[in-house]
């Protein structure tokens, strides 16, 4: 698939032995594409398998962190512990896509195409290698009479939704929020919603919205909201989480009416607008021909995700165990290394930089605060090395 980014796809996770048990001189570095060796110093032989070495090559660590941030706590240097290396195969972001569908009298045809459509679309994004998550906002299908305004819903056939209707959600790769939408007011409901769907969104993940419908936010002077233009959406959007970066980059997408077509169809300007000013993909709801742009929504999706920011804890050396309590965890972005300290949990991250644990109680991941995971997806080289087995460094409050 085509790549946008220029990462290094290797990410180093070291084993440190600080414990009396496991003395090693120095640490090991593992060039890119070396053979596993026993670590120098180490207890020979017998750390082979899960945590065998590589050949011992000096440090070169440039010192302090760039720019003018704030001073991060000092942090054990992987120079004064011994260590051994496993490489980590890194993966992509995952992507978050929240689906809105206009469920107004006039959408039969195009709940059935976007039923028909919605299965093609997550397998191909699935196909790339890429984990992606919908969460779609809209009315239920619950096989009631049609109400004034309202048609019955949406329901996703498997293998994405569960094809039980009305309760089509298939955790964790799709959720339906039961919430009829109208042509005037998708966006708001975007917003309104949140704590509905926030649970569902994953840190450091690609978000995109994307609205089907034949109307306009404005299309309908009699019930205007106060969401009701491209610059209120946008600037409710960057207040979802206030402080932190997790919505500092994301899109829009629209299959809306590119003219006023059919009957009860409005031209789509602040969708369009929307579209734009994101660099997302539109589709012109008038052609009834759905296909191509779930598939040019797919494309994009492929293209514009880039690295992801959490890493696998990965199994200690033989004979040796994990303790949540001596970890902690150095980048270099751009040949400049830095350490990072532990922030208890996400809510801690703020704009900070730091990372945390998947779960305190049993963690199995380490996750970059979005600040740092902002970081190092637009470094051009970037390493993460995780250095387990001295006193983990705690970031203070603020």
């Amino acid at each position: 698939m085509p790549v946008c980014f220029a990462i290094v796809a290797g990410i180093a996770l070291w084993y440190l032995g600080c414990g009396q048990d496991a003395p090693i001189e120095r640490a090991a570095r593992a060039p890119a594409g070396a053979e596993p060796t026993t670590a120098q110093g180490s207890d020979g032989p017998g750390v082979a398998g899960a945590g065998a070495g590589f050949d011992n090559m000096a440090l070169d660590r440039p010192a302090g962190p760039p720019d003018d941030r704030p001073t991060q706590p000092a942090a054990p240097s992987s120079g004064d512990c011994g260590a051994v290396v496993q490489m980590a195969e890194n993966t992509l972001q995952p992507v978050d896509i929240i689906f809105g569908v206009d469920t107004t009298g006039s959408m039969g045809e195009e709940i059935g195409f976007t039923e028909a459509n919605m299965n093609a679309f997550s397998q191909q994004v699935a196909d790339a290698g890429i984990d992606a998550r919908v969460i779609l906002i809209s009315g239920p299908k619950d096989g009631m009479p049609a109400v004034p305004v309202h048609l019955d819903g949406v329901c996703i056939a498997p293998p994405l939704g569960s094809g039980s209707c009305p309760a089509d959600s298939n955790p964790p790769a799709y959720i339906h929020v039961p919430q009829p939408l109208t042509d005037w007011d998708m966006l708001q409901s975007y917003i309104d919603l949140y704590p509905m769907y926030r649970q569902y969104l994953r840190d450091g993940s690609f978000r995109t919205f994307v609205s089907i419908t034949d109307g306009d936010i404005m299309g309908n002077p009699l019930l205007q909201l106060p969401i009701n233009s491209a610059d209120a959406f946008a600037a409710a959007v960057e207040e979802l989480e206030p402080g932190s970066s997790a919505w500092a980059s994301w899109r829009y997408s629209a299959i809306h009416a590119f003219s006023p077509c059919g009957v009860g169809n409005a031209v789509g300007a602040v969708h369009a607008d929307l579209v734009e000013r994101t660099q997302g993909v539109s589709g012109d709801l008038c052609l009834q021909d759905f296909a191509p742009v779930f598939e040019d929504l797919a494309q994009q999706v492929t293209t514009v995700v880039t690295l992801a920011c959490d890493w696998e804890i990965p199994p200690p050396p033989s004979g040796e165990s994990f303790d949540p309590g001596r970890t902690n965890v150095e980048v270099t972005l751009d040949g400049t290394s830095e350490a990072l300290s532990k922030v208890p949990s996400s809510a801690d991250c703020g704009a900070r930089d730091g990372w945390r644990y998947d779960d305190e109680g049993d963690p199995q991941r380490v996750v970059a605060c979005p600040s740092t995971c902002a970081r190092i997806q637009s470094a051009a080289e970037a390493r993460v090395d995780l250095l387990f087995g001295c006193e983990t460094v705690i970031l203070p409050p603020e």
